[in-house]
C-alpha cells in the first residue's frame, strides 16, 4: 500500500518516479526495453491509413467491415449541412 499526508506536487512526482523506477529495473531483469512500445507505433501507422479515407485520399478497403462501416458512417455528410 502506498500513502501520503497530501497530494502535493512534490509528493505526486516522487510516486511517478517510484513507478518509472519499478519499470525500467522490471525491464532490466526481464532482458527487455520497456520503453519500445510497438503498440503505439503501430497505431500511428493506422491512424494515418483512417486519416487518409476521411480526408478522401485514399478508400476503405482493407479495414474490416465494421471499421469500413465506422468510416462511411463518419466520413459521410451530415442530414443537417
Amino acid at each position: 500500500m502506498i500513502s501520503w499526508e497530501a497530494s502535493t506536487p512534490f509528493a505526486v512526482g516522487r510516486l511517478l518516479a517510484l513507478y518509472e523506477h519499478v519499470t525500467v529495473v522490471s525491464g532490466f531483469v526481464w532482458g527487455l526495453n520497456s520503453f519500445d512500445q510497438w503498440g503505439v507505433e503501430l497505431g500511428k501507422v493506422m491512424a494515418k491509413r483512417v486519416e487518409a479515407v476521411l480526408d478522401g485520399s485514399a478508400d476503405a478497403d482493407g479495414f474490416s467491415a465494421t471499421a469500413s462501416d465506422l468510416l462511411d458512417r463518419i466520413s459521410a455528410p451530415s442530414s443537417s449541412d
